[in-house]
């Protein structure tokens, strides 16, 4: 991951999206989400395209866990059968 970090900190924009990548996905690495943005982020300001999609796709799952969390639904609704 070395090569990933020194190449973005150079200004390599797919680079930058690779560390992302490997950050969300957890390879070679713990999945670190706070990371991916960050990477994430820099990729697309250094042009790459598909970066943008993945912030939105990262923050809105976080959106959608902290609406649930708030909403402190944590039934087995979806598991019950009623015979």
């Amino acid at each position: 991951m070395m090569f990933y970090h020194e190449a973005a900190a150079q200004g390599s924009a797919e680079a930058a999206f690779n560390l992302a990548v490997k950050y969300h996905a957890g390879n070679e690495t713990e999945i670190k989400l706070d990371y991916a943005l960050k990477w994430y982020y820099r990729a697309s300001e250094l042009g790459q395209k598909t970066a943008s999609a993945r912030i939105a796709g990262i923050l809105d799952f976080q959106s959608i866990l902290k609406d649930v969390s708030n909403e402190g639904h944590h039934t087995n609704e979806a598991l019950s059968y009623d015979d």
